[in-house]
């Protein structure tokens, strides 16, 4: 592939082959392999994940998949020192080799290694960053669900998305191997499901990482095989797999440590006043609220409403705040109204896009702030 007539300013580029006779030359472009560019030990924790999913710091990492010649492009880059290039492929590999085959003097570069380390100039187009994998053909894998229980009961009520989960080796207690670092890390996806794949054999543990953010209720492995059982519920559950074996339902149960305000945005179709249909994409900030009732200080926090029209607030401390409704010019707010309100909770809005919310030590989610809007 001839990149010379795309590349744009500063840019990064190279290819991934496989070695298909074990000689260390790459031999078939490898075509959907992930290479990325930053951060090696903030790389190592979402490797096979795309970080424009993912919250910060991971979405400022760079990253490219390769073409069906197996090239890849990170064009308009911005000059940085001393970044690391690492590649996640889409089949298990029991060898990877990374080189710079154009060197310019950047650190350990023409040494063969696992990653490719890389400083970007000025204006520099720096190419021939290769990697040669050999295959393996094991192919084992560990996944499970994170759940939220929001009222206490012991019954999920919603997906635990975007729970970071981690996968270590195990010792012979079932407890994460002392003195050693997470192989993987993997954020689960809108279901709360999570999945490590590519594993060799052997005897792990999965690990919940958001213990800032809930309170496990129940874990453990909801089809259990020969896994290690702990004595008492715990953060980690053990997993071991065998060669192409699927370890599934490895689960946890959480409640938020956090407070949470949600609500919705309809839209009044029929020019009654009354909202009729769920309204995605309209934009909800949050404020510290003053005397009056009116935002004060810096927002706090802000979310788009969803395709039901539902949004969210998480992780809020206690306190006084007021929801403003902001949308979009296509749309006019008629109303703004807590249709629950707690006991003592303001309801005299000084104007139709706040609402008022108390977030108080006794609940966990104070609902139903409903925003009623109109076309223009």
């Amino acid at each position: 592939m001839n990149t010379e007539s795309v590349l744009l300013n500063e840019s990064v580029s190279g290819s991934v082959f496989i070695d298909e006779d074990l000689d260390e030359i790459g031999d078939i472009a490898l075509e959907g392999a992930r290479v990325y560019m930053g951060d090696f030990m903030l790389i190592r924790d979402i490797l096979g994940q795309r970080p424009d999913t993912l919250p910060d710091p991971y979405n400022e990492i760079i990253w490219a998949d390769t073409d069906e010649n197996g090239n890849f492009l990170m064009s308009g880059v911005l000059p940085v020192e001393m970044q690391s290039l690492v590649l996640s492929t889409p089949q298990p590999t029991s060898r990877i080799f990374g080189l710079d085959i154009t060197p310019d003097g950047d650190f350990h570069e023409e040494e063969e290694n696992t990653i490719i380390n890389i400083t970007v100039d000025t204006e520099e187009q720096d190419d021939g960053n290769n990697f040669v994998v050999q295959l393996s053909d094991i192919s084992a894998v560990i996944s499970g669900y994170v759940n939220v229980d929001i009222d206490e009961d012991g019954v999920s009520d919603e997906a635990g998305e975007n729970v970071r989960i981690k996968l270590s080796v195990r010792d012979e207690n079932g407890d994460p191997q002392s003195g050693t670092t997470s192989l993987f890390t993997v954020f689960t996806n809108n279901n709360g499901y999570y999945e490590f794949n590519n594993l060799a054999p052997g005897e792990y543990v999965v690990s919940f990482g958001a213990i800032d953010d809930y309170v496990l209720i129940e874990s453990g492995d909801s089809s259990p095989d020969s896994d290690i059982i702990l004595g008492s519920m715990s953060y980690w559950i053990p997993a071991d797999v065998i060669e192409d074996e699927h370890d599934a339902d490895n689960n946890f149960l959480v409640t938020p440590k956090h407070k949470q305000g949600s609500g919705s945005v309809l839209e009044d179709t029929d020019g009654d006043g009354i909202g009729d249909a769920p309204l995605g994409g309209m934009r909800i900030e949050l404020y510290e609220r003053n005397g009056n009732g009116v935002p004060q200080g810096d927002i706090v926090s802000w979310t788009y409403s969803n395709s039901t029209g539902f949004y969210r607030f998480q992780n809020l401390p206690i306190g006084e705040y007021v929801i403003q409704f902001i949308g979009t010019i296509e749309y006019q707010c008629i109303s703004g109204e807590d249709e629950t309100p707690e006991a003592g909770e303001p309801t005299n809005n000084v104007e139709v896009i706040f609402i008022q919310m108390d977030v108080i030590d006794i609940e966990i989610e104070d609902e139903d702030n409903i925003f009623t809007v109109r076309e223009v």
